[in-house]
């Protein structure tokens, strides 16, 4: 493979307010995740990773990567960082410097074009925040924030909870017939 760059990729989280009115910062949502963010408890946030080298991935501008709904298809895409337009730009976290190669990083990104189609997408269960966990992961570099998915997380094992004690209390019903 290609040689290893000296102080490796370095690889930044971009945060954003998941809001129906990007741009506006007293939007209910954006002041809900201040609050909820400064306390550890997560929000409602969109997750990209950005790889800190453009020209080496054939961009003449930093892009970002993330996972999405779309009926066919990857679900991976490309934007231009910090500048996603459906969502409002909150923050950037560098989780250190990859390891991998050039060669790899590219590798590992078109992996995870085939490995996360649009359609597989799921608010609670399979959303950008577990895409950028994941390939945090692959990267081998820090971990996303707990708090970037917590609500996802909470929500998904409430989701859960609620369906196993209906499940229980149909089948108990059903015994006493």
């Amino acid at each position: 493979m290609g040689d290893r760059q000296e102080e490796g990729i370095q690889v930044l989280l971009n945060v954003y307010d998941v809001t129906s009115t990007p741009g506006d910062p007293k939007s209910t949502t954006v002041r809900l995740n201040r609050i909820t963010r400064e306390l550890g408890l997560g929000g409602v946030f969109h997750g990209a990773i950005q790889l800190a080298t453009p020209a080496q991935l054939g961009s003449s501008e930093p892009v970002e990567f993330s996972f999405g709904w779309c009926e066919r298809g990857t679900g991976v895409y490309a934007v231009r960082a910090c500048q996603n337009p459906m969502y409002q730009y909150r923050e950037t976290i560098c989780l250190g410097s990859t390891p991998k190669t050039l060669e790899e990083v590219r590798a590992i990104i078109q992996d995870a074009k085939a490995a996360w189609p649009g359609s597989s997408y799921d608010l609670l269960l399979r959303n950008c925040c577990h895409f950028c966990e994941q390939l945090a992961g692959q990267l081998e570099v820090g971990p996303v924030p707990g708090w970037l998915n917590r609500f996802a997380v909470g929500a998904a094992a409430t989701v859960s909870m609620t369906q196993e004690t209906v499940k229980t209390v149909q089948e108990i019903g059903q015994e006493l017939g």
